[in-house]
């Protein structure tokens, strides 16, 4: 399905979050920090504060085609009564056990950086970013923490993945919204990509001239 859809970057795309993957494994295990189990304080975040590209979301644009819920989600967009709140969101712990996002594995580049990231401060340094519930959690650890990643060339900066991101498609991935906004012009995107394939293989373009 991704191959003909003419959108540049999307193996590029899922690379990064490959490599992304691999650095937040590594700093989970230098630190020993984790998300506390079935919390949802991130994603409870007010959409508005969590701004995305089109581009990050479209790994999830796609998936929800191919497994016929992108009309659904849609219309929990359009009908969403808390527009606060990111459609992707699962508050009841009996239907998802192991946090919040209900498309945690295709969830988009900021959500993925959040907590265990990092930021070049003034001094040029590197400072990781932890979440209040962590840090409450483990108040006594994080300077020691802080201070044994200060020299980890394997730690995710947050700068660096997000111009990363934007590099591999410009058109697509430069501008941000708020996430509920973002997925519903993605899915859109794809939608429309895929209603082109489909006139296109059934109405092929004939030659105007021949010999």
């Amino acid at each position: 399905m991704e191959s003909s859809f003419g959108v540049k970057g999307l193996q590029e795309l899922r690379q990064l979050y490959s490599d992304l993957e691999s650095k937040i494994d590594n700093v989970k295990k230098i630190t020993g920090l984790n998300c506390m189990k079935n919390c949802r304080v991130c994603c409870e975040t007010p959409v508005e504060n969590i701004e995305v590209s089109i581009f990050e979301l479209l790994p999830l644009s796609i998936e929800l085609w191919k497994t016929k819920k992108a009309e659904e989600i849609l219309k929990k967009i359009e009908d969403n009564d808390d527009k606060r709140r990111c459609v992707l969101y699962v508050d009841d712990q009996k239907l998802l056990t192991n946090g919040g996002c209900s498309f945690y594995k295709l969830r988009p580049l900021i959500c993925r950086l959040f907590g265990f990231s990092a930021i070049i401060n003034k001094k040029g340094d590197k400072e990781l970013t932890i979440c209040k519930v962590i840090r409450n959690s483990r108040n006594e650890l994080i300077q020691e923490i802080r201070n044994k990643i200060q020299d980890e060339e394997e730690l995710p900066i947050y700068s660096e993945f997000t111009q990363r991101l934007m590099g591999i498609n410009p058109y697509l991935g430069q501008n941000r919204f708020p996430i509920n906004l973002a997925l519903k012009k993605a899915v859109e995107l794809v939608g429309f990509k895929l209603m082109l394939q489909e006139k296109i293989e059934n109405n092929p373009l004939k030659p105007q001239y021949t010999e």
